[in-house]
């Protein structure tokens, strides 16, 4: 396992070099167990802290960009300096944590800190990055009416059963365990 870690780690370094070779920017990662305060505002603060700290970027050109990610908190943040805005706008950066989410729930993370690092890298090499298909566009629409379809009828029964009020909330509160991510 930790083999697997020092491969990753020479991999983001290797794209971390080739970023700063190819286009001039800087590029640093910061990987965390937990942030201070435990909230996104945290991964924030940290983030940028660490960005001025380490001097990520050239001074003069304002070129640096930091990603953090801290793990425990369940959060991540890009950090960019005003030189690199252009490359990397809001939108680019919402595409590139979009992207890694995936790895992230699945819990590679070294997946999701490669996938970062060589999307930071496109975007700053003036590539345009696809768009994400968020859960909800990648389902037409059938699968919710359907089950809820069935969570009416369901409720429907049990109201003409006679059952009481607790038995009812017993029972939502079971289907929305048991339900699939997305649909409820």
């Amino acid at each position: 396992m930790e083999e697997e870690g020092a491969v990753a780690a020479n991999v983001v370094q290797g794209a971390i070099n080739a970023i700063h070779k190819d286009t001039g920017f800087q590029v640093a990662v910061a990987l965390l167990g937990r942030t201070r305060r435990g909230d996104n505002r945290g991964a924030e603060e940290m983030s940028r802290g660490l960005h001025d700290s380490w001097g990520v970027g050239e001074k003069d050109k304002n070129n640096g960009v930091l990603f953090l990610l801290a793990k425990y908190d369940r959060q991540l943040y890009i950090s960019t300096g005003k030189g690199a805005l252009k490359q990397l706008p809001n939108d680019a950066l919402d595409k590139i944590i979009a992207r890694a989410k995936p790895q992230l729930r699945e819990e590679k993370y070294d997946k999701a800190v490669e996938q970062v690092v060589d999307d930071i890298g496109a975007a700053l090499g003036g590539e345009v990055l696809p768009e994400v298909k968020t859960e909800s566009e990648g389902n037409n629409g059938w699968g919710v009416s359907a089950v809820g379809a069935a969570i009416l009828l369901y409720f429907a029964g049990i109201a003409k059963s006679g059952w009481d009020r607790h038995t009812f909330v017993r029972q939502y509160r079971f289907l929305l365990r048991h339900s699939s991510p997305g649909l409820l």
